[in-house]
């Protein structure tokens, strides 16, 4: 039964990171701010982001974070880890083998430097390394179909009450991650733990 009602239920979207290991801080070429969002300029309003989450990666709107305006400790002395993230879908990534995969992530990782050092000019003197995650890799390493850390598509159509129950039909079994009521993001995956743990705490009363 189950299986029978996630099979209606669309997946949401995944992301695409690409990790910079930086030789300098970005605060030495004067970056202030601990998150920037980047833009395209074909948005206007809220209406106008799902349409770009599907345009190409060089119109994406994306945010770049710089964990060295905080004492963050990912980084040695004097350097520092930054990360450029965008919403992507796994199918930008299927049907390619290991070379054209390799080679995508490195032309998709060069588009989005290039953008970011518009907006912050001197930024890729300072980048020593680069790794690029695409839904492929969420996938891989965390088992989320369609590598969604969503979970299902936060929709109207798919809101929080036609979401997956934290109490199974099957006694003593429950559910607890965004992919069950609220769901969505790491806020959501938290409160629905917050939400299974008082319901097996009722359950074992």
């Amino acid at each position: 039964m189950l299986k029978k009602q996630i099979s209606k239920i669309e997946n949401g979207p995944s992301i695409l990171t690409i990790y910079i290991g930086f030789k300098k801080s970005p605060k030495e070429i004067g970056n202030n701010v601990y998150s920037k969002f980047i833009f395209d300029n074909s948005i206007s309003g809220i209406n106008d982001l799902h349409e770009n989450s599907l345009a190409d990666f060089d119109k994406r709107s994306f945010v770049f974070v710089d964990y060295s305006q905080i004492d963050s400790a990912l980084a040695p002395e004097g350097k520092a880890l930054g990360v450029i993230c965008t919403m992507d879908y796994i199918s930008n990534w299927n049907n390619l083998n290991t070379e054209e995969y390799r080679l995508k992530k490195e032309e998709v990782a060069t588009i989005f430097i290039d953008r970011l050092n518009i907006e912050l000019p001197g930024i890729k003197e300072l980048i020593g390394y680069v790794e690029v995650a695409t839904p492929k890799t969420i996938e891989r390493y965390t088992l989320n179909p369609d590598g969604s850390p969503y979970g299902f598509a936060q929709t109207v159509k798919q809101s929080a009450r036609n979401r997956i129950n934290n109490k199974s039909k099957i006694p003593n079994l429950f559910y607890a991650s965004a992919w069950t009521s609220p769901g969505g993001g790491f806020s959501g995956a938290i409160l629905a733990g917050y939400t299974c743990a008082l319901k097996v705490k009722k359950e074992l009363s």
